[in-house]
């Protein structure tokens, strides 16, 4: 494996010690107010181990999403949706989403993308 000279105390890594990583994703999904306008955003947190102690990092990226709802067909569970860019497309529904049946035209989704990632060294 290779590692970026940018990683912090590396020259403290002995012959027998493991590298552990840890890796994280979540999606969820919640509605917002009527009337808001679709929108994207993202945001990067990470930080690495301090002067001294074995090598370590982590990573977290979070994206937002949302999408208005321009049309619903309940019999086949279809939701047409206005994204961020002002695109347009269609994703069915999963029956075991009951909010379904409360979404109305003008409505807005909001999907929250999270991957995080952990690396460690252990003796």
């Amino acid at each position: 494996m290779e590692v970026s000279h940018g990683a912090r105390n590396f020259a403290q890594i002995e012959i027998g010690n493991r590298v552990r990583a840890e890796y994280f994703e979540s999606v969820t999904i919640y509605f917002g107010k009527p009337g808001q306008k679709p929108d994207a955003s993202d945001g990067l947190v990470a930080a690495r181990s301090a002067k001294g102690e074995k090598p370590a990092a982590l990573a977290v990226e979070t994206v937002d999403v949302s999408a208005r709802v321009q049309a619903i067909d309940r019999s086949k569970r279809l939701l047409t949706l206005q994204l961020p860019d002002g695109s347009i497309t269609k994703t069915s529904v999963d029956p075991s989403l009951n909010a379904f049946d409360t979404l109305k035209e003008g409505d807005t989704i909001h999907a929250r993308f999270t991957e995080a990632i952990a690396i460690s060294v252990e003796k």
